[in-house]
């Protein structure tokens, strides 16, 4: 989460599905206003959130995992 904000523009447009605003603003909260966070939204993010993250960001790794040496 912490690269999020250093992905390119053209990465990030390339993959529109993936909500990198609202990710680099969680990431942002997270290190920068941890005394203010609210951790039933930061579960609710988890729980709500996360497994469609994770499937979007399968889905962006299936190419770099075709062309990948076998080990």
């Amino acid at each position: 989460m912490t690269e999020t904000a250093k992905l390119t523009p053209t990465f990030r447009k390339t993959h529109s599905p993936v909500p990198w605003p609202q990710i680099i603003t969680m990431r942002h909260v997270l290190v920068h206003d941890y005394l203010g966070i609210d951790l039933a939204e930061v579960w609710a993010v988890v729980v709500r959130d996360l497994p469609t993250l994770k499937k979007q960001i399968q889905q962006m790794l299936k190419p770099r995992i075709k062309r990948s040496p076998k080990s």
